[in-house]
Formats: structure tokens, sequence, C-alpha cells
């Protein structure tokens, strides 16, 4: 049974409004919390279950759908995200349950949830101070991986809906992705499931263009992807990435021409 990312999200906040104190094993219940007790108290207070390891490691490898590295670009309200280290990272702890089968050897040792995006705000459990355990993160820093919780209703965002409306001209051309890693999503949406990750550099194949996003194919898979992060052949320079960059760029032009109409109006007396 699935519980609604709002009353996740309520009882969350409900949680957090006890201060609770930082230990490992709390989830609310007895005025005690860790970070992933957070997050399953308010699953459990919203009518949901959790049936198996109380640990972060755990929720990362079984409890998660859509989990890849994430960016800024992409995070969404209700978002679950982690903080990971690296074998031989200093204080490396992954229990041995999850070295056996040689795949995933990250340690994720920490979680938090998204709960806002405009301004960033991450909430997670840690280790208390001045009486409070609960701690708002305003930016990224460590936080690496993340997606969507396994029980939890995500509905319909008004992207989700909007993305229907998404209206793609055919068109045959070739790309360059720049500025990093960028996602291959399943519908013109940042919250359509990332297909995968597709690194920076990568010629693509563009069958498509509409509303900032463009069709592609890579490594055969068709998707689709912010056509910000794209250079499309015939460009001779990065886009400007968002609408007051554009319209910076087109002020910018329009000076120049401005100043180059009066360079020949003065040559010409």
């Amino acid at each position: 049974m699935s519980i609604k990312l709002a009353a996740f999200l309520e009882q969350l906040e409900a949680i957090c409004a006890t201060k609770p104190d930082y230990r490992i094993g709390g989830s609310g219940t007895d005025g005690t919390c860790d970070c992933i007790g957070l997050i399953i108290g308010a699953v459990r207070r919203a009518g949901g279950g959790w049936n198996g390891i109380h640990g972060s490691n755990y929720a990362a490898r079984k409890q998660m759908t859509d989990f890849a590295e994430i960016k800024s670009a992409d995070l969404f309200v209700g978002e679950i995200v982690y903080k990971a280290r690296k074998p031989g990272d200093s204080s490396y702890n992954l229990p041995d349950r999850y070295k056996a089968d040689g795949g995933d050897l990250l340690d994720y040792y920490h979680v938090g949830i998204v709960t806002k995006v405009r301004p960033l705000e991450i909430t997670h459990c840690s280790t208390t101070v001045n009486g409070n355990s609960i701690h708002r993160d305003a930016t990224l820093g460590k936080w690496k991986y993340g997606g969507r919780l396994k029980g939890i209703d995500y509905g319909t965002t008004q992207e989700e809906t909007d993305m229907s409306e998404v209206k793609m001209q055919e068109t045959r051309n070739k790309a360059t992705v720049t500025g990093g890693r960028l996602s291959l999503r399943q519908a013109p949406s940042k919250t359509a499931d990332r297909l995968a990750w597709i690194p920076n550099g990568t010629r693509l194949d563009v069958t498509g263009q509409g509303d900032g996003w463009c069709a592609v194919t890579y490594d055969t898979i068709p998707g689709y992807v912010m056509e910000r992060y794209l250079i499309l052949d015939g460009e001779t320079e990065e886009k400007p990435k968002t609408d007051a960059e554009r319209l910076g760029a087109l002020e910018n032009q329009a000076a120049e021409f401005e100043r180059r109409i009066a360079v020949l109006e003065g040559g010409a007396g």
C-alpha cells in the first residue's frame, strides 16, 4: 500500500517538531531518532510499513527507485538523498552483508529528505546540537545520491502535468553534451524516470525539439534531455542556460550592434 507524499512530509515535520534526541535505532516514537529513523517513523505514521533493516545502506539498496547520482537541477521535494563513502575513505564502514555480492561497495552512511527546492532545504537527523537533532542543509555539499522511496505515491506534479503539453518539432541534428553528466529522461520532465546518465562531451542524435527539451538517442536508448545542456551542431558557442542569461545575451548583442552603427555613422561624416 502506497502512502501519499503529502502525508509522508506532514508526518516528517511532526517528528521534527518534537526536537528528538539523536539515538541510533530511534524513529521518533520515544523522543529519539536517527537519520533513517526519521524516514521510517514518517512512513509508519503516514500509514505505511517498513519491513526491513533499520539502516541507510539497506534503504539505499532495497527501498529506492530511480536511484542515481544527483545534480542540483534534478532535485524534487520528497526526494531521498544520501551521503556516501568509497572504499579507502576515512570512516568507511560498509557492513559485510553488502560486500558479499561484490556489487555496489559504497557506504551510504547518511540519509535525508529534500523538503524544499527553491531555496534548497535538505532535512535530516544527526548529532544533537542545542537540544535538537534535526538539521536543515541549504546546499548539496556531500549529498551525492538520491531517488524516490518505495511505498510513497509521489503523484503527478505540475511539471509532469505540463509535460503532456510539450510540443516536439521533428528535427534531424547532432549535439554535444556540455556542463557535466546529463540525465536521459523517459519523458520531457525533470521528475520523469532517469533512464541513464550521459557523460559530458557525448555526441547525440537529436530527433526533436520543443519547450526547452530535445528528443535524443543515447547508446540505442531513446529519451529526452534538457536543451540547455546541449550544443547543437551549427551553434558557435554554448547557449545561455537560463531565461535571464538568454535575455542578457540578447541585450549584449543589441548593445554591440548599436556600437557598430555608431562607429559607422561617425566615420561617414
